[in-house]
């Protein structure tokens, strides 16, 4: 037994992340798939002055360092609240794709993993990211579902009542780690 493990059992929490610039949600669930905890972060909205007028470079960078620190909040306040020295921590992500694949979206997806292993390195973390297909088709069976489809199978399926689709994302995450472990603890 090494020493990470002495003293006890060690406790289990996956972390679903269903990153957005808008609305990320992050899902804490237990090894039993119990709710330990819902957090969001807004991002600030930039001003709209018309259609011509896109956002500088410099404003961008401006309002993902606003964000970034929003989410280094959120990652700090679950790590002081639900995490101890006997805590494996299993990490999973939506990929940005399609539209939100742009450059932008790629930035922020960097900049967040990037957080995130800073937060979790030192509890064996592992971070996973699922295609947004690959997700829709664990909670639904369909890979190509609409997000209304997805709030309301994640109910269906596992109980869990949320109106929003970032939410329903972040805790599908996290249950498609619990599922993946489970099955990989089968064989």
């Amino acid at each position: 037994m090494d020493s990470f493990t002495q003293g006890g059992k060690m406790k289990k929490l996956y972390i679903g992340i269903d990153l957005s610039f808008t609305d990320t949600a992050i899902v804490v669930l237990d090894e039993k798939g119990n709710l330990i905890g819902e957090y969001h972060v807004i991002s600030q909205a930039r001003p709209k002055t018309g259609k011509k007028d896109k956002e500088s470079p410099m404003e961008f960078l401006d309002r993902l360092e606003i964000y970034r620190a929003e989410v280094y909040f959120r990652l700090n306040r679950i790590r002081k609240d639900h995490i101890g020295n006997n805590t494996l921590v299993k990490i999973g992500i939506e990929m940005p794709m399609g539209t939100y694949g742009s450059v932008k979206m790629g930035a922020v997806f960097a900049s967040v993993v990037t957080l995130i292993w800073d937060k979790f390195r030192f509890n064996y973390s592992k971070i996973d990211c699922l295609m947004p297909t690959q997700l829709k088709k664990f909670i639904t069976g369909k890979g190509n579902s609409k997000k209304n489809t997805i709030v309301k199978e994640v109910f269906k399926r596992w109980g869990f009542d949320t109106d929003n689709d970032n939410t329903a994302d972040a805790y599908g995450i996290a249950r498609w780690l619990i599922d993946t472990e489970q099955t990989k603890n089968r064989y």
